[in-house]
């Protein structure tokens, strides 16, 4: 009985702990499909031919294999930036134009980007840690 009361206040007390709010979307993510959908609404995912990855850190920054802003040159180099969990937002350093933030959804092991196009465009990530 001793013991029994002495593991569920363990548990509680480290159940109780408030967690690093960032968590759920630290590591390494890899891009797997994008929808790209031309006005119409008939977009659908498909499978993605790019090999690009996104790795977030705990500090509330990332980097990627390759730029996440639209509006750089053909999304070449290395991409950085900050995130949001609290805005659910995105911000690449590289693009200049004030707007261009990235929102997304974190379903578990699943990550939406909602790429900031005229006409919806998304990228589908899971993760690869």
């Amino acid at each position: 009985m001793k013991n029994l009361i002495i593991i569920a206040l363990a548990s509680f007390v480290l159940f109780s702990c408030p967690g690093n709010e960032n968590a759920g979307i630290i590591g390494k993510w890899k891009l797997t499909e994008e929808l790209i959908d031309i006005g119409d609404g008939q977009g659908e995912f498909k499978e993605a031919t790019a090999q690009q990855s996104i790795e977030f850190f705990r500090d509330g920054t990332f980097t990627s294999t390759s730029s996440l802003c639209p509006a750089a040159s053909g999304g070449a180099g290395q991409g950085t930036g900050t995130y949001s969990m609290e805005e659910n937002k995105i911000t690449p350093a590289d693009c200049t134009e004030a707007g261009r933030n990235i929102t997304f959804e974190l379903n578990g092991r699943e990550l939406i980007l909602n790429l900031p196009c005229i006409e919806p465009c998304k990228q589908k990530y899971v993760r690869v840690d």
